[in-house]
């Protein structure tokens, strides 16, 4: 009974290490297994990441979508990872789906870049529209509008010019900021959107009364479109931005789950590398072990027989026992050849017990062997396949590498031929400010000319009226020389009327002749002084004439001029505005360009981390190949050391008969591997 508990805990030690054998391999090949798959999804998680970084980056995103959808389908076929614990299963999954959830924001978003730019564009030119429609309408009411809307045309024009500035800066700013001027936008929406109603009805929050005339019905409609459009707009903007605000965040969230992956994959390798290590030496140790077991099993079931035997070469006294005897040692002959088919006959002789115990021993052994067969052919199937996975996966991270080292340097070149649009951009900026600087000073220089041409069309046209009442003077002139003429004429006559009354009077009227000649001769004179003073009074007015014409001519020249110069003026006026329009655009594509290229140095930076990782990926999946492969050789060791066991019967094996008692000895002296038993009893 405390033989066959001996054997009974012998066979369960040799089964325990067996197990433990069994059980280490399978799990150094199942972790091996999940580690490189997780390698494989960690790669594929990269990819994913990248995508969305460059979607995010390098806007448009619709450019982008053919590789971020081939990016997120290939992770988003990942497998199970049944091999690795489930706390670390759970984690990996959380930071996917957070990638996933990453893209698919990324999809929802591909459109509000473009959308951003077409609201701020047309937002930009409503907001003014808006404004001078209010202006026109306001001044159009006469010096006194209906109560409030002086104030309201002030408010207004500051919310166009906050509006202006903030959509400028918009494009440049993440987080809180972002989130701060989204408020204030909002609120010039909500404002907008008010005003346009108050036009109408008036607004007691606003502290207006409402512009009712009808004569202002076009002129308000016209305003109310301008602030309605303007405030769908604005809301466009919101919208946009938001969504834009998104794809900040989804690259962080992004960011994090590949993080969180990327740790998994750490913990997992370094699990595995403590447990390659920890199991380097456990299957010879437990190999060895179970060896000694089984040999200590097998000599022990030799001394156990040889006990009996012992009296027999001294007494040869009963036939029927040698007999029993000599045909069990036949029966189990075989055993020390390691077949473990062998079973011995149990018979009511002295042997019965012994063959009994011998079966026992050889059955557990037979299970033992075969589940130890078993084992070692599984696992070095599953080495096998594990390995030639780890090859393919090495081969695979190779030329991840390889192609990683080739998009670093397309990414880093790249990034110099973005920095130099960055300068590129930065120099046209300056460029177009002092374009916008020349064209106001253009525009100052012309308003200054407006008002010289205006002094002097003021001044031409004070002269052009002197000299219209000089005309007129000159022309009062010649009537009154026209009268003395006349005088001078009538004095004539009434000289010679005289003269002849003085002839006809004789001697007495000698004296009237004197005078009348006199007379005559001064009216003469007169006549030839008005004479000359009609020259020169006719030539003062053709002068005084031409002279107006002269003005004339000037005044309507220098009005041309002055329309002229207004209309240069209005055109200097567009120039600047245009001007600052570009100039506004241009530091917008000088931001873009420099965040473009703050992308890509970041992209750079990340791809040389890719790089890293895949180098690192690279080695580990080279190490594990070699681990594996040190475990398919243990496993051919193992199937070699348990090979010299047969356990089941040969095709061609014949059946043994019992040798003779008369020919123990012969067959000693033939044999010495039998009777060496008998014969160390003997002695």
């Amino acid at each position: 009974m405390t033989r066959k508990i001996a054997w009974l805990l012998s066979l369960i030690a040799i089964a325990v290490i067996g197990y433990t054998l069994y059980m280490s391999f399978a799990w150094q090949s199942a972790a091996s297994r999940g580690f490189i798959q997780l390698s494989h999804d960690v790669f594929n998680a990269q990819q994913l990441n990248s995508a969305i970084k460059s979607a995010v980056s390098q806007r448009p995103i619709a450019a982008n979508s053919k590789t971020l959808k081939a990016a997120q389908k290939s992770f988003a076929s990942r497998r199970a990872l049944e091999q690795l614990p489930a706390e670390n299963v759970q984690k990996i999954n959380a930071g996917a789906e957070q990638i996933l959830a990453a893209a698919k924001s990324l999809k929802q978003a591909e459109e509000a870049p473009q959308t951003l730019a077409m609201a701020s564009e047309k937002l930009l030119t409503l907001g003014p529209e808006a404004l001078a429609g209010l202006i026109k309408t306001v001044n159009s009411l006469g010096e006194n509008p209906p109560a409030g809307w002086s104030e309201t045309v002030i408010r207004l024009r500051q919310s166009v010019s906050q509006l202006s500035e903030d959509l400028s800066a918009l494009a440049d700013v993440k987080g809180d900021e972002r989130v701060r001027i989204e408020q204030r936008i909002s609120r010039t929406q909500a404002y907008m959107k008010q005003l346009s109603v108050a036009l109408t009805r008036g607004d007691r929050q606003l502290a207006v009364e409402g512009i009712l005339p009808l004569e202002m019905e076009q002129s308000r409609s016209g305003v109310i479109g301008s602030l309605e459009r303007a405030s769908s707009q604005a809301a466009s903007v919101v919208a946009a931005s938001r969504q834009l605000g998104a794809l900040d965040n989804a690259v962080v969230s992004s960011d994090e789950g590949l993080a969180i992956m990327q740790s998994q994959l750490d913990e997992i390798s370094r699990r595995v590398g403590s447990s390659g290590e920890g199991l380097s030496m456990l299957p010879i140790l437990l190999g060895v072990s179970g060896l000694l077991f089984l040999i200590a099993i097998i000599l022990w079931s030799r001394n156990t027989i040889e006990v009996p035997i012992a009296p027999i070469g001294d007494i040869d006294k009963t036939p029927r026992d040698q007999e029993a005897i000599m045909r069990l040692l036949d029966e189990i002959s075989s055993l020390a050849d390691g077949d473990l088919t062998v079973r011995a006959t149990v018979t009511e002789d002295m042997t019965g017990h012994i063959a009994d115990s011998i079966n026992y021993a050889v059955e557990a052994m037979h299970k033992l062997v075969t589940t130890i067969d078993e084992a070692a052919t599984g696992l070095d199937r599953a080495a096998k396949q594990t390995q030639a996975s780890a090859r393919h996966l090495t081969q695979a991270s190779e030329s991840q590498t390889k192609q990683v080292f080739a998009a670093t340097k397309s990414i880093s070149d790249m990034a110099g031929s973005i920095e130099q649009v960055s300068q590129n951009a930065n120099r046209s900026t300056q460029v177009a400010q002092q374009a916008v600087n020349l064209a106001g000073k253009g525009d100052e220089a012309v308003r200054r000319t407006m008002d010289g041409m205006g002094t002097i069309r003021n001044a031409i046209q004070e002269t052009s009226k002197r000299i219209k009442r000089l005309g007129e003077s000159s022309q009062e002139i010649g009537n009154i020389v026209e009268l003395i003429n006349d005088i001078a004429e009538q004095t004539n006559i009434l000289a010679l009327n005289a003269s002849i009354q003085a002839s006809m009077a004789g001697e007495a009227g000698r004296g009237f002749a004197v005078v009348a000649d006199e007379v005559q001769r001064l009216a003469e004179r007169s006549t030839n002084a008005t004479k000359q003073i009609e020259v020169l009074v006719r030539t003062i007015q053709s002068d005084t004439n031409e002279a107006v014409v002269s003005m004339e001519r000037s005044t309507a020249d220098v009005v041309s001029g002055a329309m002229l110069a207004e209309n240069a003026g209005k055109a200097l006026s567009e120039i600047a505005t245009v001007s600052k329009q570009i100039s506004e655009l241009v530091k917008s594509i000088s931001n873009s360009a420099n965040a473009q290229a703050m992308a890509a140095a970041d992209l750079t930076r990340n791809t040389g981390v890719l790089q890293e990782i895949s180098s690192q990926t690279a080695d580990n999946t080279s190490a594990t190949t070699k681990a594996i492969g040190k475990l398919a050789k243990m496993a051919e060791n193992l199937r070699g050391a348990i090979k010299g066991f047969r356990t089941a019967p040969p095709a061609d094996a014949a059946v043994s008969k019992a040798l003779p008692i008369t020919d123990v000895y012969s067959e000693a002296e033939d044999q010495q591997a039998k009777p060496r038993l008998v014969k160390d009893n003997v002695a």
